[in-house]
């Protein structure tokens, strides 16, 4: 599934993201520049779990599914290691509402991508411009739960093993993320 990328400011106005727009299988190529704004036609904005990006085969079920029931799809590629960040989101819901100014917008979160939505939502409210919301498979505290995966390790048999193996894909993915965080932060250093 292919998908256009709308590059945004962040709210940092220093940094760059991406809104990506899946496009639906049977677009043609020419077409696909404008499916991202002046729509009545209904956005799902979703937000890909631990180190995702648009690329993640979830995301492009949910957006194939959204294209069947006639809704459009876009990601919100966050690159940032801090899952409070949700400014960059609301950024995002903002310039869809402003682009598409009479389309219901609902936002999925999945796994870590909730911490960003349950955030935004926290902040935004009842202002928010979003109809509707979903976390999926929600993990509020990452912190706590991987200090239970960590100690799960010590109980042995099957559930040590998948512990382990838990630990080991959550410590990869943060490193890769931190990773992924330097390389694109345009800001000065300290």
């Amino acid at each position: 599934m292919h998908y256009v990328s709308q590059v945004l400011l962040c709210y940092d106005k220093v940094n760059t993201f991406t809104l990506d727009w899946f496009q639906p299988e049977n677009s043609q190529e020419h077409t696909r520049t404008h499916e991202y704004e002046n729509m009545d036609t209904p956005v799902v904005v979703a937000v890909h779990g631990l180190g995702g990006s648009s690329e993640e085969a979830y995301l492009k079920r949910i957006a194939r599914l959204c294209h069947q029931h006639g809704w459009r799809c876009a990601s919100f590629d966050y690159w940032r290691l801090d899952f409070a960040e949700f400014r960059d989101l609301d950024i995002a819901i903002q310039t869809i509402r402003h682009n598409n100014p009479s389309a219901p917008i609902a936002v999925v979160g999945i796994s870590a991508g909730t911490h960003i939505v349950a955030r935004y939502l926290q902040v935004a409210g009842k202002a928010s411009p979003c109809c509707a919301a979903i976390l999926q498979s929600s993990v509020f505290d990452m912190i706590g739960e991987y200090q239970i995966i960590k100690s799960k390790i010590h109980h042995g048999g099957s559930t040590a093993v998948a512990a382990r193996g838990y630990k080991a894909f959550v410590d990869t993915t943060i490193r890769k993320m931190a990773e992924r965080h330097l390389k694109n932060e345009k800001r000065n250093r300290l």
